[in-house]
């Protein structure tokens, strides 16, 4: 898999509303689609799954914003149907003045995964880390503590999804709890989406552009090698993680599929917003981490 140093066998995008993923993920949706090999992309295709934790039904519309979900992640990106999963749960309603609690975010995004992936393990290639080690590995993708926009549901998914990971390293009945019908133990990571704050970073992508190239290109390698040269301990860049991608008519696509929310503003971010180009991860760690944005 082209994202992660430690391959998953099946990947989780969480999310807080529909559009999320158009507006925010698309260059890692790209990435993780695009690969040279037919097979692998087809394999992950069958395990790349959306989890969307509201229906977006502050305007009531969320009937409606279900179906457009829809609509964007099959017929955009070709994530099948079956991956695609909505909550509607009515104490974590769309709402950027309400907050939700981080166990129940948790409990919804564990609930869903363990009865919505377990088949697709049968499919996975008999080559995998799976078979020869008898363990699922999972990983999820996320907001970060800022929320890209700081949008009070994006913060309390981030916030669910670390609670959901503590508890997982420190309970033994989560860390070691069997997938339905397949015996296998379950190891999870999560990675967040680093928010940039500095406006002209975030909406003036060339500039983003030519930051991010530097970064990676020249400034981290040096960084790591000289960090390993000289500590006994891993570079604290070792967890960063970078997609890029330049398809932002694909991008346009996908919201426009969300038509109830594609409003000026909204097309304006598609062209102008860093998020339509690259995406930077890091790794969620539970304890401090010092790995700085990018």
């Amino acid at each position: 898999m082209i994202l992660f140093h430690w391959n998953p066998d099946i990947v989780f995008l969480v999310i807080a509303h529909p559009d999320d993923e158009s507006m925010f993920f698309s260059p890692t949706l790209h990435s993780l689609l695009s690969s040279t090999s037919t097979s692998t992309c087809t394999s992950l295709q069958q395990n790349l799954h959306i989890l969307c934790l509201s229906n977006g039904n502050y305007d009531n519309l969320g009937h409606v914003r279900e179906k457009e979900l829809i609509k964007a992640a099959n017929g955009v990106f070709g994530i099948p149907v079956e991956n695609i999963h909505i909550v509607n749960h009515l104490q974590m309603p769309d709402n950027p003045k309400q907050h939700w609690d981080p166990d129940l975010v948790a409990n919804t995004i564990e609930d869903t995964m363990f009865q919505k992936t377990s088949p697709g393990f049968h499919s996975i290639d008999s080559s995998s880390s799976l078979t020869t080690k008898n363990c699922a590995k999972i990983a999820i993708l996320t907001f970060d503590e800022g929320g890209v926009s700081g949008h009070l549901n994006h913060v309390d998914t981030y916030r669910g999804v670390k609670h959901l990971l503590r508890r997982h390293d420190q309970s033994q009945i989560h860390k070691q709890r069997l997938l339905q019908h397949v015996q296998m133990h379950v190891e999870i990571r999560g990675y967040e989406l680093q928010t940039i704050y500095f406006p002209l970073r975030k909406y003036l992508p060339p500039l983003d552009w030519m930051i991010v190239f530097i970064m990676s290109v020249l400034i981290l390698p040096c960084w790591r090698w000289c960090y390993s040269r000289f500590q006994y301990t891993s570079s604290p860049f070792s967890n960063l993680l970078i997609c890029y991608c330049f398809q932002p008519l694909q991008v346009w696509r996908a919201m426009e599929a969300h038509s109830s929310q594609f409003v000026w503003y909204r097309k304006l971010s598609v062209l102008w917003s860093r998020y339509t180009y690259v995406n930077t991860w890091k790794e969620i760690v539970l304890e401090e981490n010092n790995t700085p944005s990018i």
